[in-house]
């Protein structure tokens, strides 16, 4: 007789359902208890390779932590972020803007972050930005292409303010087809070309600038409803100025706001300066 030793090995499948580990990064962070909000700011020894942000963030906030961002391995700690929407990293030694691929991504905040070029890297063509803040920089100048590679994207508010500002291309914001709201406040500008390429926009804020006239520019019809040219250099508006365009031609749903203007001579303009 024959006798067969069968061994039998059954394995059983055990399926284990996926636990999600996010959590806080409490070490160094504070989140809504949702995860949804992280704020991980004023920590100058942060170091980004041992934090583990969680997936659910929808805001996150980086601000005042000497990051730089001219690693991959710090900037894929955000660029993983599939929900990210909004970011901030005001107060770091930036320099250039990070190439960040976040496809999610609808606000970019980088004030006084050394920056001295708005120049943004291919990395952002196919973003979906819509407000960008980049103030409080040393920029100086934008030039034409600078914010090409955002052709394709909705942004539709930009602010410089505060960025020593002294010359902009006359084409520079034509790639920002969408823009609504533009703020150059408290720079060196004394022209604004740059206006008639503006189509939708509809708040321009010159604030704090050099301007000694009001400029051609509002004598041309467009959007725009709101113009600011606070504290400037103004000192007469009279027939010549682009104001009596707007009053010859009823134009009456714009604003000009002119306070704390050397005004010495202001003849009639109706009820278009404020």
């Amino acid at each position: 007789m024959n006798y067969f030793t069968c061994t039998i090995i059954i394995i059983v499948s055990i399926s284990i359902s996926a636990v999600s580990t996010d959590s806080c990064p409490e070490a160094q962070c504070k989140c809504s208890q949702d995860l949804t909000v992280v704020n991980c700011d004023s920590k100058p020894s942060l170091n980004l390779s041992n934090i583990e942000f969680p997936s659910e963030v929808v805001t996150l906030t980086l601000i005042n932590d000497r990051l730089k961002f001219d690693t991959s391995a710090d900037r894929s700690k955000i660029a993983n972020l599939s929900r990210l929407q909004d970011l901030s990293l005001n107060h770091n030694p930036l320099t250039i803007i990070p190439s960040f691929n976040i496809s999610s991504l609808r606000s970019l905040s980088l004030q006084d972050t050394s920056l001295t070029s708005v120049e943004f890297p291919p990395s952002y063509s196919s973003s979906i930005l819509q407000t960008v803040i980049l103030s409080d920089n040393k920029i100086r100048s934008i030039a034409s292409t600078d914010f090409a590679v955002l052709k394709n994207t909705k942004t539709k508010r930009l602010h410089i303010d505060s960025a020593s500002l002294t010359t902009i291309d006359q084409n520079a914001f034509t790639p920002l087809s969408q823009l609504q709201s533009l703020s150059l406040n408290k720079n060196q500008l004394k022209s604004c070309d740059f206006l008639s390429t503006l189509r939708v926009l509809s708040s321009i804020k010159l604030d704090g600038n050099i301007f000694t006239s009001l400029p051609q520019q509002l004598s041309t019809p467009n959007d725009i409803k709101i113009f600011s040219f606070k504290n400037n250099n103004i000192s007469i508006i009279d027939e010549s100025s682009s104001l009596f365009v707007w009053q010859k031609k009823n134009w009456t749903n714009m604003r000009v706001y002119l306070e704390k203007n050397p005004l010495i001579a202001v003849s009639h303009c109706g009820s278009f300066v404020f």
